[in-house]
């Protein structure tokens, strides 16, 4: 560290601002601090490893919270401090440190807050931060200061507030009005000329600030060639690295293992959480412009962990059809500890969704992939929901239960596709099921609409079919050929009727749960009486025309 700074009069300001901006005058030293201290901030001993993680991340959400304030000739300097802070994060994203307060997710948070200028880290985090870092183990550089020599210091700059400071450099300060043209609206404003300020006109500069202090730091991102760095640490996530491998056995061919058993099921929904943190860690990375360029071996990376994303999904989707087929009400409410797992399973499958969504876009807008590439990952993707599908609509309580002979009539049934009897095959069915098959059927709407584009291929030719779909994913293929590998694969017909019956019963069920407690009938008696009705209605043929009144 350069000799005679002043840490001390950089970590206070962090332990004392109470979650709102910085000072004016208090970011200059700060990023002065960080940029001269790059190569304590990046090496040090693991002793001291709480006390610049901590300073790392209270430096990263303030300096991206309090953008308005920072002085025209401080931009440059900030943006070098940004390079070094995202250095550090990127480091520790692949080189996990025992002693590191920044969780990996956090970790993702806080570049994601540099590449978009926004932050919204909690108040339980600032504290938290806020509190290691006042604790934590101080580097002998910042205890070889004196608090007689910080006054002195302090009083010295009061003294001479109005000088430049000798030690900047001088170029930056002279080239910053070029480099930030769009910043001379705020100095105007903040001159006091005109105290009235249309509250438009300093939110569009609010914007632009951001939008400005964004496309820097992700060409900085870009430099340290971050893309390739958030790619590698979103394939080796441990949580999602189990259906990464699921993945692959079924795509290949082999076994398609989901939580059809309650004993699973349950295994399943602890997981939940963690299994959350690390999708939400490829959701941030992902949104980032780092996926480009779209090489075959990237390519296969980002669809394997998308893929991956889409698989962990399904298992919540199952884990939620097995746990609601157990229950002995069709509509149970909600406990606090199941209300949290629910909310949990249903933030799993709307992140991995939009992630798909991101991957998608990216992929049909790349001049090394293009439209081709992107009907490939909606013929897989369609496959492995469809799967997912099928599956959830041939379980039993036999299944469930795990009962004798339990799983080769799955397996048949599974190839049937057809709904089991009228508890087993609607319970269970919920809004997170109905989530994957709407995207489902919207991936097979897509590949339709491409063959009736493309019109019969005139080698049309014969597919084997099988259980797997392992193809490579840069591969050219027509419209017919996707269609084809697809029907081999899923009884798509039998499916998709299986899926409206089911869906159509679940809502009988659920309208008749209402109008019962419209007219005041008592919970208990309100779902008795839809079950009955229900079974009436939609059970077997033999039984549908018994008991009607």
């Amino acid at each position: 560290m350069a000799g005679g700074l002043e840490w001390s009069r950089s970590v206070q300001p962090l332990l004392t601002t109470s979650h709102s901006v910085l000072d004016k005058k208090d970011i200059p030293e700060i990023v002065k601090t960080i940029v001269k201290s790059e190569t304590d901030i990046l090496e040090h001993e693991d002793q001291y490893e709480p006390f610049y993680s901590s300073f790392v991340a209270l430096a990263t959400h303030y300096l991206s919270h309090s953008l308005t304030a920072v002085p025209k000739t401080s931009w440059n300097n900030l943006y070098e401090a940004c390079k070094i802070l995202m250095k550090y994060l990127l480091d520790r994203l692949q080189n996990y440190n025992e002693g590191c307060a920044i969780t990996q997710k956090m970790q993702m948070f806080l570049l994601k807050s540099l590449c978009t200028g926004t932050t919204s880290m909690s108040k339980t985090d600032i504290s938290t931060f806020t509190a290691i870092l006042k604790f934590a183990k101080v580097p002998s550089i910042v205890r070889q200061e004196s608090d007689a020599e910080t006054t002195a210091v302090q009083v010295k700059e009061t003294s001479n507030c109005s000088r430049l400071d000798i030690g900047t450099d001088i170029f930056d300060q002279l080239t910053s009005a070029f480099n930030d043209l769009s910043l001379a609206k705020s100095q105007k404003n903040d001159t006091g000329e005109d105290e009235h300020v249309d509250a438009e006109i300093k939110d569009e500069f609010k914007e632009e600030t951001k939008m400005m202090f964004g496309k820097r730091n992700l060409h900085s991102l870009q430099q340290l060639d971050g893309g390739k760095t958030l790619v590698d640490v979103c394939s080796r996530l441990t949580f999602l690295g189990r259906y990464k491998e699921r993945y692959r056995d079924a795509i290949s061919g082999g076994s398609f293992i989901l939580p059809n058993t309650l004993s699973e099921a349950l295994t399943m929904r602890n997981s939940f959480l963690p299994l959350l943190n690390e999708i939400s860690i490829v959701w941030r990375a992902f949104s980032l412009p780092i996926l480009e360029p779209l090489t075959q071996k990237r390519m296969e990376n980002i669809v394997t962990v998308m893929m991956s994303c889409l698989y962990a999904s399904l298992s919540v989707a199952v884990t939620n059809t097995v746990i609601a087929m157990t229950s002995t009400a069709p509509v149970k409410p909600a406990t606090g500890k199941e209300e949290e797992n629910e909310n949990y399973g249903c933030s799993i499958i709307q992140k991995s969704l939009e992630i798909f969504g991101i991957v998608t876009s990216a992929v049909k807008s790349s001049s090394r992939a293009g439209g081709n590439v992107a009907q490939n990952v909606n013929l897989m993707a369609a496959w492995l929901l469809l799967k997912g599908l099928q599956n959830i609509i041939s379980l039993t309580p036999a299944v469930i239960l795990e009962r004798k002979d339990s799983k080769q009539k799955a397996d048949a049934k599974s190839k049937d596709s057809r709904p089991n009897s009228a508890k087993s095959s609607f319970q269970g069915f919920g809004a997170v099921s109905v989530a994957l098959a709407t995207k489902a059927l919207h991936l097979v709407e897509e590949l339709m609409n491409d063959l009736q584009l493309e019109g019969l291929y005139q080698d049309m030719g014969v597919s084997s079919s099988g259980s797997g779909l392992d193809f490579p994913i840069m591969q050219s293929e027509t419209a017919w050929r996707r269609v084809q590998k697809l029907l081999s694969n899923i009884p798509l017909v039998d499916l998709l009727l299986s899926l409206v019956t089911t869906s159509f019963k679940k809502a009988c069920l659920l309208r008749r749960l209402k109008l019962g407690s419209e007219t005041s009938e008592t919970s208990s008696s309100s779902a008795s009486d839809s079950i009955t009705f229900y079974e009436d209605d939609f059970s077997s043929s033999e039984d549908s025309s018994e008991d009607e009144e």
